[in-house]
């Protein structure tokens, strides 16, 4: 069951006449944009376009800069969005990322994600009917994710203003303020048929039937597992955390989003921006459906075979595409003492590092690559992080697959439609670099994709049951049994130490010892780590925790504490004891 947070009492911090005059907007509690208990059901459905128009957001604090990569970040993006309605849910007719036309410097930097929300009618409000949603705000080249939460009254084809807070964010980059923003967005709305949102409407209903079941955090805290979840955020601080959870026997059990405003009202309807859970995902995923595919050999496959650069030197000669999911290609060229080895010592956010992040196209990305260095130790020996090098890699993949298949396949898609819709995720955004005409761009694949708990939770059960579902083997048996064997994985190295001793990395993901006792033999528990804070934790014992963090800028120990993912693995041991 989908959980939403209602309102207890009538609506009265956001009135009908408010909607419709486009009284001043100011932030509210979130609550003003759902109904209440008493709430009845909408007068009419809701079926069409919602044609929305730029407009400058109120924020707190005010942006230091904003003019970001050529885009104005205080524009809130003119955009169409489109909806239907099903049994009492206000459905987008597209979960995809939502680019705005135009490419002048006036241009919003945003782009938007719009989720599922809700259709009613207050009492009061003279025969007109209300909906919400909730959305994203976000940006293709970034991952950074800012929620928010739009509501708007409409009645016999017209519609009201849209007002519109967003309250929440995971971490960012080169918008660095963590900002609160609202407005009142000028509307048109353009009706369609209910008809033509027939088939759309099976698939919505599908969706809904293929969600895990979820409960709230509080059903944990209470009789026999109180103690055992006490202490699963460990120092981490509410401020740094957006949202966690824990996977046991197939539910999910979060934590509210809280903020200044009260809970976020659809906290399981959320996407969020988890950065580089991207890498175990994309790059970690799409290789052992491939290897399912073709065979194991494709980890084998060299990169130069499938990228179209001309490096000044020899360090891309024998990587092969396991090489950049080991994060072990041997280039770079930051720091050239690997003893003992610091996994981020490469991890430079100057120079030709942001031409490349800034790149807003496929060619352009792949021409930087040529800019990288390299080691004099080669591939396989060293791990180094490097988000070039995953980005390298999802391309070179890309183009195996269009070797295989024809010019027409699409590696995303094939994740999409042959990894996910079996296991039940229906929507599977992800940001793409920017290409002139229709061309949807190339996943970054070092970060961008969008999931809810739910995504998070099945993609992590999927691997649990090492790549099986419904006696279908989805993802490649062996090298899914690799991904759960700390053999081959290598150091991170001492300066990235975790409670129990440093971690390790192999096939996109990371690697954290535990041990239960003083005298117990060391576990290592893989994870999906992002920037900073992200962390979906795959425990011996079948379940998984996910935390979702925001803790940049901030002070360092926040930092640490919240990218630290030993308090989840030791809630998890205490529910049910790995060893037995």
């Amino acid at each position: 069951m989908t959980q939403i947070t209602f309102a207890e009492t009538p609506q009265t911090d956001l009135t009908l006449k408010q909607l419709t005059e486009g009284t001043d907007a100011e932030l509210l509690q979130n609550e003003a944009f759902m109904p209440t208990k008493a709430s009845n059901a909408a007068i009419e459905p809701f079926n069409g376009q919602l044609l929305l128009s730029a407009t400058e957001m109120q924020m707190a604090p005010a942006l230091e800069y904003r003019q970001v990569m050529g885009r104005d970040a205080q524009l809130f993006p003119g955009v169409t969005l489109e909806f239907f309605s099903h049994e009492g849910d206000l459905v987008p007719v597209t979960q995809d990322v939502i680019t705005p036309p135009g490419q002048t410097e006036t241009d919003s930097f945003w782009q938007i994600i719009v989720q599922p929300g809700l259709v009613w009618s207050e009492p009061e409000d003279d025969g007109w009917s209300r909906a919400s949603f909730p959305f994203a705000l976000m940006n293709r080249l970034e991952q950074d994710t800012h929620n928010g939460v739009a509501t708007f009254a409409y009645k016999d084809g017209e519609v009201s203003d849209v007002r519109f807070q967003i309250v929440q964010q995971t971490a960012p980059y080169y918008v660095p303020e963590h900002f609160k923003a609202w407005g009142a967005l000028p509307a048109e709305y353009e009706a369609a048929d209910a008809a033509s949102y027939a088939q759309i409407s099976k698939e919505y209903a599908a969706e809904l039937a293929d969600r895990l079941e979820l409960k709230p955090w509080s059903e944990l805290t209470t009789g026999d597992t109180a103690n055992a979840v006490s202490g699963f955020e460990g120092d981490t601080s509410e401020e740094w955390v957006v949202m966690h959870a824990l996977v046991k026997d197939d539910v999910v059990y979060y934590q509210p989003s809280q903020t200044s405003e009260g809970p976020y009202p659809y906290p399981t309807r959320m996407r969020f921006g988890v950065w580089s859970v991207t890498k175990s995902v994309g790059p970690g995923v799409g290789m052992l459906r491939l290897a399912e595919k073709y065979g194991d050999w494709v980890y084998e496959l060299k990169l130069l075979d499938y990228l179209d650069i001309d490096p000044p030197h020899d360090g891309w000669e024998d990587v092969t595409f396991g090489n950049a999911l080991n994060m072990a290609t041997g280039l770079g060229g930051e720091e050239f003492d690997a003893n003992p080895n610091d996994f981020y010592a490469d991890y430079n956010f100057g120079g030709s590092y942001d031409e490349w992040y800034r790149a807003r196209s496929e060619a352009d990305k792949v021409e930087l690559l040529n800019k990288v260095g390299n080691y004099p130790w080669g591939p396989g020996l060293v791990a180094r992080y490097r988000d070039r090098d995953m980005f390298a890699l999802g391309v070179a993949m890309e183009n195996f697959l269009k070797s295989m298949e024809g010019d027409d396949a699409n590696l995303w898609d094939m994740i999409a439609k042959e990894v996910f819709e079996p296991i039940g995720i229906h929507n599977a955004p992800i940001g793409m670099t920017f290409e002139e005409g229709s061309d949807k761009g190339q996943p970054m694949m070092a970060w961008g994709w969008y999931p809810t708990l739910d995504d998070m939770a099945k993609v992590a059960g999927l691997l649990q049951d090492r790549g099986q579902h419904e006696g279908t083997q989805l993802l490649h048996r062996g090298k899914t049994d690799e991904l759960f064997s700390i053999e081959s994985t290598l150091d991170q190295g001492p300066d990235n130490a975790l409670k129990y001793g440093n971690p390790r990395y192999k096939m996109g993901f990371h690697y954290a010892p535990f041990r239960a006792s003083e005298d117990a033999e060391t576990v290592w528990v893989p994870f999906m780590k992002g920037y900073v804070g992200n962390n979906v934790v795959l425990a011996p014992n079948g379940m998984t925790a996910i935390r979702i963090g925001k803790a940049w800028p901030a002070p360092e120990e926040a930092a640490a504490a919240v990218e630290e993912p030993t308090s989840m693995i030791e809630t998890m041991n205490n529910l049910r004891p790995f060893e037995e």
